[in-house]
């Protein structure tokens, strides 16, 4: 609608596995300009925000002292302790069967990843 500013709320806020496919936005405040309109439109670059990024990385460690010379040293290092996944921005391709959906898991975002360490240092 001409003159009439779109306001999109609560973009991508609480989602979960159980929301995949789901819209995130509505879809239909959106179209393609006319052509030759000299203009794509009144919405800003980078307007669109994805879930939030949810990793919690744990690495404790313990030091036993079995005589003075010799220390038993004990690690556990983990990455994603709790394996959630991390969900990609909405697909903002107009005309895409996918458009205002979350179809992917972010990039650079792995598994749960667990290394275990016995060190003996004398």
């Amino acid at each position: 609608m001409p003159g009439v500013e779109v306001v999109i709320t609560n973009v991508g806020t609480n989602i979960s596995p159980t929301h995949h496919g789901a819209l995130l936005f509505d879809t239909a405040a959106f179209a393609v300009p006319p052509d030759n309109a000299g203009r794509f439109g009144g919405c800003g670059a980078n307007i669109l925000e994805g879930p939030g990024l949810n990793v919690l990385n744990l690495g404790p460690l313990k030091e036993i002292t079995m005589r003075e010379t010799y220390k038993l040293k004990l690690e556990a290092v983990s990455s994603n302790v709790f394996n959630h996944p991390s969900f990609d921005i909405p697909d903002a391709t107009l005309g895409s069967p996918t458009y205002g959906m979350v179809v992917h898991t972010r990039t650079g975002t792995a598994a749960r990843d667990l290394s275990l360490t016995v060190r003996v240092a004398f």
